[in-house]
């Protein structure tokens, strides 16, 4: 899930179309997201957990119209992720829900 992967309809109603790290029959997905709205999860089936982070990234985006870590080099976001390493979410709209995703 991320910004991208988010459609309005005629009636402004959210659709979700995110299909990336899809597999048929139980297969290995091929495919991951973007690290700056998953946790690692390279070779682990996606769990809530994670869905629910890329959600919170998702709203982040959407609040403030930048990606987490917007300044910093894309192989270094993982690492702040697994270190529990957040933005600064005082003054983000939504901020709280962020946080608690």
């Amino acid at each position: 899930m991320r910004p991208r992967s988010m459609l309005l309809d005629a009636n402004l109603a959210l659709k979700v179309a995110d299909f990336g790290g899809s597999s048929l029959n139980g297969a290995a997905s091929l495919v991951y997201g973007s690290k700056r709205f998953y946790l690692d999860r390279v070779w682990k089936d996606s769990t809530p957990c994670m869905n629910l982070f890329a959600l919170g990234s998702t709203i982040y985006k959407i609040m403030t119209s930048t990606s987490p870590y917007k300044d910093v080099k894309s192989n270094e976001v993982q690492p702040l992720f697994n270190s529990k390493i957040f933005p600064d979410l005082s003054g983000v709209p939504c901020g709280e829900l962020v946080e608690r995703c």
